[in-house]
């Protein structure tokens, strides 16, 4: 079985996707409900909402980065190592493409952002039973011999309920 396309979310959990696509030489793409790629416009999303400096922006993405990092880099290095024999990464990944779902009305794309980081708007079906994908999108599933996504999405934590 070969699988063509691998999408995967920005929580640690998700990480070995990456390292396994990465190992496989599958093309992977970052989806995410909120924006994790570093910039100067805006403070990462995890912090209270004030106005800060472009570098202090900046240097919170960095912070909270380093400290993901910081929590998932060892197990992953470890399974790199392990089930790929390759060498341990020093930093998280920052090359793969990223597609953010949140409205490019409420939040502008970045002009320091790379080329590969979009904010693309929401993501929702039409609304209807009768809705089918374009002709252009339909040949999609055929096309790819087992295609594989990976959703971060809610999830219940054992004894706590949802999150």
């Amino acid at each position: 079985m070969k699988i063509t396309f691998l999408t995967y979310g920005t929580d640690g959990d998700t990480r070995p996707l990456l390292a396994l696509a990465r190992a496989l030489g599958i093309p992977r793409i970052g989806a995410a409900m909120w924006p994790m790629t570093p910039t100067r416009a805006f403070a990462p999303p995890f912090l209270p909402a004030h106005r800060m400096p472009g570098w202090a922006n900046l240097l919170a993405h960095r912070a909270f980065e380093h400290l993901a990092w910081s929590m998932f880099g060892p197990a992953l290095n470890r399974a790199r190592r392990q089930v790929f024999g390759a060498p341990p990464r020093r930093r998280p990944w920052r090359d793969v493409p990223m597609l953010y779902g949140c409205s490019p009305t409420l939040l502008a794309r970045p002009s320091d952002w790379p080329t590969h980081a979009q904010v693309t708007g929401a993501w929702a079906l039409p609304a209807g039973q009768d809705w089918q994908p374009s002709p252009a999108r339909a040949h999609l599933p055929s096309s790819c011999r087992s295609p594989a996504i990976s959703s971060s999405g809610p999830r219940a934590w054992p004894g706590r309920g949802s999150p």
